[in-house]
């Protein structure tokens, strides 16, 4: 269960807020030519960090709430503890689950975006 902890911190740390915002805003303002005009890509970018920074913080109350609950498994004292014990985890774990689906989601359209002001500035010419 530790693992799964460390999973899932592991992951907040690989997709820092500050690096995929900067990425983002540099995007907004590179990606006029992207199709989009440059206020749509502005406001696409919004949405995106605004997303990144919704599942920053989902994050950070999942990591707080496994640590919860394992801080509390240490308490257990009875039959009925454990199995209120056990169903709290698989609540969390399915919360878990259903973030990780977001997160990716939110990946696919961040580097879908990404890709689209890369090609405009000319970055994958570049490369």
């Amino acid at each position: 269960m530790r693992l799964q902890l460390y999973i899932l911190l592991l992951l907040c740390c690989l997709f820092l807020p500050g690096r995929a915002s900067a990425e983002l805003d540099q995007g907004a303002e590179e990606g006029a030519g992207s199709g989009m005009s440059e206020a749509e890509t502005i406001s696409r970018s919004e949405e995106l960090n605004k997303m990144k920074v919704e599942l920053d913080r989902e994050a950070a109350g999942l990591i707080a709430e496994k640590q919860s609950l394992l801080d509390e498994k240490d308490n257990l004292e009875g039959p009925e503890d454990v199995r209120a014990y056990n169903e709290k985890m698989s609540q969390l774990n399915k919360r878990i689950e259903a973030y990780e689906e977001r997160r990716k989601a939110y990946q696919v359209e961040a580097e879908a975006f990404n890709a689209s002001i890369r090609e405009v500035s000319g970055e994958d010419k570049a490369e």
